[in-house]
């Protein structure tokens, strides 16, 4: 790493050594590492006093590719019948989308963590 440092840009010399650090250091076994991601998913809203919804949550990578993998097909921009782009951005979109999402029919089945009624 020493050596490396006089010929490496430092950018470059710190992912080096951010790789290295990361081989290095023990890692946890991958079921134990998506037990832990998965206790640690939460979704949550809070109702302002105009009626709007704050939301706010964390997911582990993999749920938050299945939603992304739902999401955004139906976020994805929608240009005007004339050609105009569509003006709204990225999170607007996605703001537009998610009751479209809920709306839809969707299979239900039983998954672990997941409430009984």
């Amino acid at each position: 790493m020493i050596d490396q440092s006089a010929v490496l840009d430092p950018l470059l010399l710190r992912r080096a050594a951010e790789a290295l650090t990361e081989t290095l250091t023990t890692q946890p076994d991958r079921d134990e590492r998506i037990l832990r991601d998965v206790a640690g998913r939460e979704f949550t809203g809070v109702v302002a006093a105009d009626g709007m919804v704050r939301v706010h949550g964390w997911l582990d990578r993999e749920a938050w590719a299945q939603f992304a993998a739902v999401l955004d097909p139906l976020a994805a921009p929608a240009p005007a019948a004339d050609g105009t782009l569509d003006p709204r951005c990225a999170a607007r979109r996605r703001g537009d989308a998610l009751p479209e999402l809920a709306a839809s029919p969707r299979p239900r089945r039983a998954t672990p963590g997941r409430r009984r009624r």
